[in-house]
């Protein structure tokens, strides 16, 4: 018991083999992790990174630190739509706001803090895995096999992906604390139980870790449980907190033959990535289809595992439960046992934390073993090679070009995420048939409330507002009761001339959220609005150009497109020219952005806007990359009208 029960000692029951300059070593690890993540050091904001950053206030602007522990990790964003998605996460917020005060917005930035937390990581692992008695060069290797595991890209290379680098850091640190003498490391011990907490709730790992570390060291009853209160007071001080930013969301009840079924099929899932750790996915799995063959799998590899635990169970040293008691709770958090708010049945990026405590396990078993000098040069090997796929894995993460088309390529059993974000960005770059396209034929999600969103918004760029409304009506009764729903309608509504229906529908919106800035800023504009639709109703020979202009105010594209194609005949102004092509720019197909820019650029070649060169050439080259990789999504274009 000596290597638990003597936390200022080194554990071990065998005496460390001498390694020459192991902290050289160290740092070939942390240069090798380095140069395995350098690609995304350069890579932009993608997925969530734009609703946790750059649209995020609280982030775009340093506020008291009291701010940031004042609300949820979504805030307001999605908690009123779906309360299951708030998570309490207030140290994470604040490392993006003090990255974005640091930086000023450059992703690069972000993506370095992120490597240099992961190589953080990689040292307190190594230093830890030593406590625990592994062999300095045995250390070594197990930390380069962990810090260069490509299903672990997911955490490093994405922005928002720091929520795990982060609370594993602090858990280490807290298992590493808890080695100092006396009173002070346990106080340290919980300050960091309590700080990985705040950075996401897989730290409920490291307290129990904890917990169980102090309840096997030697002492009597009372001294056990006071060195447990360090850890309560963490997790008591967190739970209050939440519970005032965020208050108490019941999961949606589940029966018991679901959760059976699908924590089965997560462990299935799981062990399979751990047998192909080079194969790492953005989606895998669904939840609405675990598979029977996945969960009977996992069901197997339950059955192993136990037979294993019960044969040797009594074989394993004191040293080997606390970071068992990691591993086995941050990996049940993740399976399903408790109703957690996701769409997939296994993510890589839940490893991070769960592989650093089979790190701590694995390593001290090897040391003990005399095969271990002779899987040296394999390990090595094998390290070498895991470095080289989690390269190339970071180019994915690149842009959000190269990780959706990635992403659909990869999950063809959940395309449902990798459809919205390549639906939303051929949209954006005028590519609308195109984006029509990826909608429709996104098996089995046709009333996604953000997939419809993304159709709908084509169809009312096109003038299609009928169309648009039929498809809103399969919507679910969940999306129905939302706010954004009833804003979108409204807007419908309004550009049909449906006044009663607009007003009705923005009242609603106002019900289902009385906070919502839209709805309210809805409610404000729609007087003023409708007065402007009749009038354009009542004026049909208004000046094209101001006919147009009342369009775009409207939200009636195709109608404002087409005022402006005839408002060119009358010899528009530069200024008025401008205008239509920077709305056209933003709004108009591609096809109709290259002919308003074409015409522009030949009436007023000494006067042309540098703002609009600028976006013109930026939505040229996105629209060029976008047609490079159409073929390669394998789907049949249908023509939108």
């Amino acid at each position: 018991m000596s290597d638990l029960s003597q936390p200022g000692e080194t554990a071990g029951t065998r005496p460390a083999q001498p390694l020459p300059r192991p902290w050289l070593l160290l740092l070939l690890v942390l240069v090798a992790t380095l140069c395995s993540y350098v690609r995304v050091l350069g890579a932009d904001f993608v997925w969530d990174d734009r609703r946790l950053i750059e649209k995020a206030p609280e982030v775009q602007k340093l506020q008291p630190l009291a701010t940031y522990f004042a609300h949820g990790f979504w805030q307001a964003q999605s908690a009123a739509f779906d309360p299951g998605r708030v998570y309490y996460r207030p140290l994470t917020t604040l490392s993006f706001a003090l990255d974005q005060r640091l930086y000023e917005g450059n992703a690069s930035g972000f993506h370095l803090t992120n490597v240099l937390l992961h190589l953080l990581v990689v040292v307190l692992l190594y230093r830890l895995s030593c406590r625990y008695g592994a062999r300095p060069g045995i250390a070594l290797l197990g930390v380069a096999l962990w810090a260069v595991q490509p299903r672990l890209t997911e955490d490093v290379a994405w922005i928002s992906g720091r929520t795990d680098v982060l609370a594993t850091l602090f858990v280490l640190a807290a298992l590493l604390a808890r080695f100092r003498p006396g009173l002070s490391g346990r106080v340290l011990s919980g300050v960091c139980l309590l700080l990985g907490l705040f950075c996401k709730e897989v730290a409920l790992a490291g307290v129990v870790a904890v917990w169980v570390a102090e309840v096997l060291a030697p002492g009597s009853a009372r001294a056990r449980a006071l060195r447990l209160l360090p850890g309560l007071l963490a997790l008591t001080v967190y739970a209050v907190l939440r519970a005032r930013a965020v208050g108490v969301v019941a999961p949606e009840p589940r029966s018991l033959g679901w959760h059976v079924l699908v924590t089965t099929a997560a462990v299935g899932h799981y062990a399979l990535m751990l047998l192909t750790p080079w194969r790492p996915n953005l989606q895998i799995g669904r939840l609405a289809q675990a598979g029977l063959g996945f969960s009977v799998f996992g069901c197997l590899v339950l059955l192993l595992l136990g037979l294993w635990l019960v044969r040797r169970w009594r074989y394993f040293s004191l040293r080997v439960w606390a970071p068992a008691a990691l591993l086995a709770v941050s990996m049940g958090l993740v399976l399903h046992v408790l109703r957690i708010n996701l769409n997939v049945i296994a993510a890589d990026r839940f490893l991070y934390l769960p592989l650093a405590a089979l790190t701590l396990i694995i390593t001290p078993l090897l040391s003990t073993m005399s095969l271990a000098s002779s899987l040296a040069l394999p390990c090595v090997g094998l390290a070498v090679a895991l470095a080289g796929v989690t390269y190339a894995r970071t180019g994915v993460w690149s842009d959000r070009l190269s990780l959706w088309t990635a992403a659909f390529a990869e999950t063809r059993q959940n395309q449902l995420l990798s459809c919205i974000e390549l639906g939303r960005m051929y949209a954006e770059a005028g590519l609308l048939s195109e984006s029509l396209t990826i909608v429709r034929e996104c098996p089995g999600n046709s009333n996604d409330r953000a997939l419809m969103n993304v159709a709908a918004t084509v169809l009312i760029r096109k003038g299609r507002y009928r169309e648009a409304l039929g498809m809103l009506d399969r919507a679910s009764d969940k999306y129905r009761s939302s706010a954004a729903y009833r804003i979108t309608v409204a807007q419908l509504r309004l550009a049909l001339a449906d006044f009663p229906g607009a007003y009705a529908q923005s009242r609603r919106a106002l019900e289902a959220d009385p906070e919502d800035p839209a709805a309210l800023a809805l409610a404000e504009a729609l007087p003023a609005l409708e007065a402007l639709r009749r009038h354009l109703d009542a004026a049909p020979d208004a000046p094209l150009v101001e006919r147009a202009r009342a369009h775009q105010r409207l939200g009636m594209v195709a109608e404002a497109i087409a005022e402006w194609r005839a408002a060119q005949a009358a010899e528009l102004t530069a200024t008025d020219f401008a205008q239509a092509v920077r709305f056209v720019l933003e709004q108009a197909d591609a096809e109709t952005a290259r002919e308003f820019h074409e015409r522009y650029a030949a009436l007023f070649p000494e006067q042309r806007a540098g703002d609009i060169e600028l976006r013109f050439g930026e939505r040229s080259r996105a629209v060029k990359r976008l047609q490079t990789v159409w073929p390669k999504l394998g789907l049949n274009l249908q023509q939108a009208p």
